[in-house]
């Protein structure tokens, strides 16, 4: 996909009184991999304002919290600027601080509090600064992938999210029978494209195969529903929009399993067949626990979808170990 080829740039504005940990750990995330990332480092002096680059993706401030501190009002007031500056070029920016007071930072810049993270250490720091990158800039995740290999698994996980909501509408609105099936598939098969290329495997014939597992995958989604809407009637749009979310859930992260753990000889189709009638068993037990209102009955169709990534999941590391 070219999307994974664009440019990314990326300004890093470093405020003096940062944590030197939290700089050398952002600075560590943030090394490109490719020759379409560029990192442009500013350190943040009263004296000046920084020269923003004019095609940047998007900023990081890496902020000390004492910034904030009736000590430093001059400094605080130039920072205010530098984010403003930010702001008026609307280009996505976040804050990181190793401090916790976020909500007074966020007021202090004007600045959502979405933007604002607390970082305490690497781990966090990786975790919700992925989780940003994946959340906020949409446009740019794929090109993120190729370059940041921290951003991948929080990307691919968006991908999925996002398919997995679409195919519960399709599932829930389209009434003509079979027609969601078509759409259905080529959104999971998108998602696949999208998580494969998130993690730089190319699409040879190999993804080819997959492709057509997933495929599999549909009718496995639309033989859940067809065993489901049997045995509660009258809720059909509920159960069907529950396994368009589910199963698409499910396969999603099983995906994102298949390349984290690395790609080889199980196929997507072979796990998922395997999951099949755990998946239709646990549905019908959920169907016929139904004793209250339809309402009732949909929520309990939609909660179990979280058991068929768990299962979906459990039976590719099983499948996998025996590979092994």
């Amino acid at each position: 996909m070219h999307q994974r080829d664009q440019f990314v740039g990326l300004d890093l504005l470093i405020d003096p009184f940062s944590d030197d940990a939290l700089i050398g750990d952002t600075r560590l995330l943030f090394a490109p991999e490719t020759n379409n990332g560029k990192v442009r480092i500013h350190v943040l002096s009263d004296s000046q304002m920084p020269t923003l680059s004019k095609k940047a993706t998007f900023a990081v401030v890496m902020l000390g919290s004492e910034v904030f501190d009736k000590r430093a009002v001059e400094h605080k007031k130039h920072i205010q600027a530098v984010v403003a500056q930010l702001a008026a070029k609307e280009e996505p920016y976040v804050v990181l601080t190793r401090g916790e007071n976020i909500a007074e930072i966020a007021h202090a810049l004007n600045t959502p509090i979405k933007d604002v993270l607390y970082v305490p250490d690497y781990e966090e720091l990786s975790a919700k600064l992925a989780l940003w990158c994946a959340q906020s800039l949409s446009d740019a995740r794929l090109a993120l992938a190729a370059n940041f290999e921290f951003v991948r698994h929080a990307i691919a996980q968006e991908f999925v999210k996002i398919t997995s909501l679409q195919n519960g509408v399709v599932g829930g609105v389209v009434f003509i029978p079979g027609a969601d099936m078509p759409i259905m598939t080529l959104n999971q098969i998108k998602m696949v494209l999208q998580i494969a290329t998130a993690y730089g495997e190319p699409l040879d014939m190999k993804r080819i195969k997959e492709i057509a597992s997933v495929i599999a995958g549909a009718f496995l989604s639309r033989t859940i529903a067809r065993e489901l809407v049997s045995f509660v009637p009258g809720i059909g749009w509920a159960i069907k929009a529950g396994i368009g979310y589910g199963a698409t859930y499910a396969m999603g992260f099983s995906v994102i399993e298949y390349y984290s753990m690395g790609a080889g000889d199980v196929t997507f189709s072979q796990f998922l067949k395997g999951a099949k009638e755990d998946i239709i068993a646990r549905a019908k037990e959920i169907a016929e626990e139904r004793q209250e209102s339809p309402a009732s009955a949909a929520h309990k169709a939609l909660s179990f979808t979280e058991e068929v990534a768990s299962e979906t999941k459990r039976l590719y590391i099983e499948s996998k170990g025996k590979r092994d």
